[in-house]
């Protein structure tokens, strides 16, 4: 990002904080009443250096009248730009001033977290600390806030590909391809096993930025070709004697697949995740992503392709944006704009798959539904692969909810319980112990877990009032 560029500040409290590239500087602001945006955008404009952003505090009595639909309302003289969620409240817009005698405008981005999504989720204790976490989370991701963090984060994954990677993948799917392109179901590790072993104790394993990690994957550029039968697929994707179905089923060929499918044996793998997700059954001609295919081939499904959606061109486009945001939040590890930064990142894998809208007249370059079905789907696969994996050597697999899993054993040391697991703890992808429960609370996550109970508001819970369990501490 250009250091040289405009500053951007927060008001609330009395007070504007302003930051610098040398620190932040804190004023008061003029004292008449804020009853309208462009009150806001006059101030902001007016002042020695032209602000390009201005944050308005939570809270403050400025954020409670930008809830009224009127704070937002067009007015002479002024261009304004607002959005928010959809029915929602107006929270974002552009502002520009257009002079009457030279036509020219000046701009100002103006940020309220009034949206009842709190798509920031941020929660400053003052003003200096509000603009203290913007200009962070800027300075991270190597671009300018936009309208929201998703947006942000788009343009940052624009930021990190090189003119050449940028070149295959910039022009947008042709509108008629979005239309007939067919969904993948959203997939995310969602299971209980159903005959759990008996143990002493519940070991409690956390995921490191899971969906980042299955982003690295390689994802299709340019228009798909539709492969209309099985015989199609067979013989046009066929490589030096490996016939095309095989191809898909190794994972080698990106695309989206229309396949019937059912176990060979019903018994094998009945306690591990499916590789359909939490549809349940067998698939009869239904759309899925070759990660989920190849999971399937890996668990011994009997796989009938009907036909497919295969993009011959294939490149890794996220890696250079994944590990710019994984290395940054490394660097605040632990804080609100950590926080930020991973739901920025998870938002706009949201945004790649939102539909596209009969009345939008041109197609966005993110609006990829395969490449966060993939996304999705690799992150399955990894998952399952994992799981699998240590079940061979060290049965106890008890559930998995997202990017957690829980392992049931009678040793209270994780190391002895499940060598290995902890050996990337720290790296992107790894896993880190959480907790270790024993006697009855390991009992109810248990039973919890086989009601259907999510992990996470279950955990939450626990280590808010850890002093009260019979935890078994683990030096990790």
């Amino acid at each position: 990002m250009n250091e040289n560029t405009y500053p951007l500040a927060a008001i609330g409290a009395g007070q504007i904080a302003t930051s610098y590239p040398y620190g932040i500087e804190t004023r008061p602001y003029p004292t008449q009443r804020i009853e309208h945006v462009t009150d806001l955008a006059s101030i902001a404009l007016a002042t020695a250096v032209p602000l390009r952003a201005l944050w308005i505090l939570p809270g403050d009595p400025i954020a409670q009248r930008a809830k009224d639909p009127a704070f937002w309302a067009p007015r002479e003289r002024w261009d304004i730009f607002a959005t928010g969620s959809q029915g929602g409240s107006r929270s974002t817009a552009r502002v520009s001033y257009i002079n009457e005698h030279s036509k020219k405008s000046r701009s100002i981005q103006i940020f309220s977290e009034v949206d009842s999504t709190n798509r920031w989720g941020l929660q400053p204790n003052d003003v200096r600390h509000l603009a203290f976490l913007v200009a962070t989370y800027e300075r991270l991701m190597g671009v300018e806030v936009l309208f929201s963090p998703a947006q942000t984060a788009l343009a940052a994954l624009k930021n990190t590909c090189d003119v050449s990677t940028r070149r295959s993948w910039i022009f947008p799917l042709a509108k008629a391809t979005i239309t007939d392109l067919p969904t993948a179901p959203e997939v995310a590790p969602q299971h209980v096993n159903p005959l759990p072993i008996s143990g002493k104790f519940v070991h409690v394993f956390d995921g490191n930025a899971a969906y980042m990690r299955a982003a690295k994957h390689g994802f299709g550029t340019g228009e798909p070709v539709w492969l209309a039968s099985k015989e199609e697929i067979t013989t046009r994707l066929a490589v030096k004697g490996i016939d095309g179905l095989t191809r898909v089923c190794q994972g080698k060929e990106y695309g989206l697949w229309c396949v019937t499918a059912f176990k060979r044996d019903a018994d094998l793998y009945d306690h591990l995740p499916s590789p359909w997700g939490n549809r349940g059954g067998n698939p009869d001609q239904e759309w899925f992503t070759t990660p989920q295919v190849t999971l399937a081939y890996q668990q011994g499904w009997y796989i009938m392709f009907h036909q497919g959606y295969h993009w011959p061109a294939r490149q890794q486009l996220m890696m250079n944006w994944v590990d710019q945001m994984w290395e940054a939040r490394q660097r605040v590890k632990g804080s609100q704009s950590e926080a930020l930064i991973k739901r920025s990142f998870n938002r706009a894998v949201g945004m790649m798959a939102h539909p596209l809208h009969d009345e939008q007249k041109t197609v966005p370059w993110y609006c990829r539904r395969d490449w966060a079905g993939t996304i999705w789907a690799q992150n399955y696969l990894l998952q399952c692969i994992k799981i699998a994996t240590i079940e061979k050597q060290h049965p106890g697999y008890l559930c998995v909810d997202t990017d957690q899993i829980a392992w049931i054993s009678d040793e209270v040391d994780v190391r002895n319980a499940l060598p290995g697991i902890l050996d990337r703890s720290d790296q992107l992808g790894g896993y880190k112990h959480v907790v270790t429960l024993a006697g009855r609370d390991a009992q109810q996550v248990i039973d919890m877990a086989q009601a259907g109970t999510s992990l996470t508001p279950l955990l939450t819970a626990f280590l808010a009032a850890r002093r009260n369990l019979s935890l078994v501490e683990v030096v990790d």
